[in-house]
């Protein structure tokens, strides 16, 4: 008999065997460097370990979800309608997205301790000195890091979504959409919209009602700004990977989308949202003091009455009439 594993194991099993679309698409694109060569019979070996690779993948996936007790989409939580069920999907989506954290975070990393590495001596550290340097590498590393690995996570799984749904091995293709949707995570439009003021009349006067001094208060603020930024920011993404399906297939961007890629299209924005107020929590708890600036206009309560200023009538001048 098979032994019974929680959702929790399970959903990390998942995330662990996502990062195997990767993979498969260097060999993919391995495949059609062969072909473009001549040597069609390597070309065909590559091609058939990308097929199988990404085959098995699929299936390891399907037993692993057909093993789940409790809901692990967030239709299914939807459907149980309970606080309970929204619970163990959030329990399960997180650890689903912690395989794919960690690999994020090590190539961050990575790019960062290179980057410091290259700039500590040339560059800024030549006018400023080491310490200068490194740390102007330090972010400009963690940026192209965290960019060259969403690229590649991206890449992987448009790959996969594409070979599975039309059986073809497309990797130039797959891999400039996918350079498409890790340039998101750095471009951040979610963020650009939240700085432009969406949404921050509410945000200061929760401030400003909890204090500024409040840890609640500032975790609540960070958590609702990161989880509008990544929901957003997972749901074009996914936009992205179902686009180059409907292309590849139909040769049409812009195709209608299915019931399930709508389905994937909502999964996608509330795990994002989830995965951002989680992780945006933090920062906010453990940061200083919130400094707020003040609002472009008071909001004026239009039930208050407001006393209208009024100018006083200068005195007559003797002699006019």
């Amino acid at each position: 008999p098979e032994e019974e594993r929680s959702d929790i194991g399970l959903s990390f099993d998942i995330g662990k065997l996502q990062l195997q679309s990767t993979p498969a698409w260097f060999q993919g694109a391995g495949a059609s460097i062969f072909e473009k060569a001549g040597f069609e019979n390597i070309a065909r070996d590559w091609r058939d370990r990308a097929n199988n690779t990404i085959l098995e993948m699929s299936l390891d996936i399907a037993d692993l979800e057909a093993q789940y007790d409790g809901p692990n989409t967030f239709k299914e939580a939807q459907e149980l309608g309970k606080p309970g069920a929204y619970a163990l999907w959030g329990i399960n989506t997180l650890a689903n997205q912690a395989p794919i954290l960690a690999v994020q975070a090590l190539g961050a990393l990575a790019g960062a301790g290179a980057g410091a590495l290259a700039t500590a001596w040339t560059g800024p550290g030549a006018a400023g000195g080491a310490a200068v340097g490194a740390r102007a590498g330090w972010r400009m590393g963690a940026t192209l890091g965290t960019l060259a690995t969403s690229a590649l996570l991206n890449t992987g799984e448009i790959y996969s979504s594409v070979l599975l749904e039309t059986g073809e091995n497309r990797p130039g293709v797959t891999g400039f959409a996918g350079l498409i949707a890790g340039a998101l995570d750095t471009i951040n439009p979610g963020r650009f919209l939240v700085g432009k003021g969406m949404g921050r009349s509410y945000g200061v006067w929760v401030a400003r009602k909890l204090g500024t001094d409040n840890a609640a208060a500032k975790g609540f603020l960070s958590a609702m700004e990161y989880a509008a930024v990544e929901g957003i920011t997972e749901r074009l993404q996914n936009h992205v990977e179902i686009m180059t399906v409907n292309y590849i297939k139909e040769n049409n961007l812009f195709a209608e989308y299915t019931e399930w890629q709508r389905e994937e299209l909502t999964e996608s924005s509330a795990a994002g949202g989830l995965l951002g107020a989680v992780l945006g929590w933090i920062p906010g708890a453990t940061s200083g003091k919130m400094i707020l600036r003040p609002l472009a206009e008071e909001i004026v309560n239009p039930l208050e009455e407001v006393e209208t200023p009024t100018t006083p009538t200068p005195p007559r001048r003797p002699g006019f009439a």
